[in-house]
């Protein structure tokens, strides 16, 4: 004796064989900011350029060199030269 579905009744197929081939493709989103590429001991990459030393970084192109090395050497002194300055990450290499 064979099984019959009842009513109602839905037979499974697999998924890969119904979907129809997918088109969507992916890109990585493009930014006019700068980006940190890379790091390791002693150094930083911004936009695949490395530096061996601290380094401020802004959103629009700046690159300069900064004075502080280490985060316990941190002051106001080093913040309030920074308040000027719109759109600054620090980076040290160090």
């Amino acid at each position: 004796m064979q099984h019959r579905p009842g009513p109602g009744h839905v037979a499974a197929t697999p998924f890969a064989q119904t979907a129809p081939p997918s088109s969507m493709k992916f890109h990585a989103d493009k930014s006019e900011a700068q980006s940190i590429t890379g790091y390791g001991p002693g150094w930083v990459a911004v936009d695949r350029e490395k530096f061996e030393h601290s380094l401020l970084v802004g959103a629009k192109g700046l690159r300069q060199a900064w004075d502080c090395v280490r985060f316990e050497d941190l002051t106001p002194a080093y913040f309030e030269a920074l308040s000027p300055l719109e759109g600054i990450g620090g980076a040290s290499g160090r």
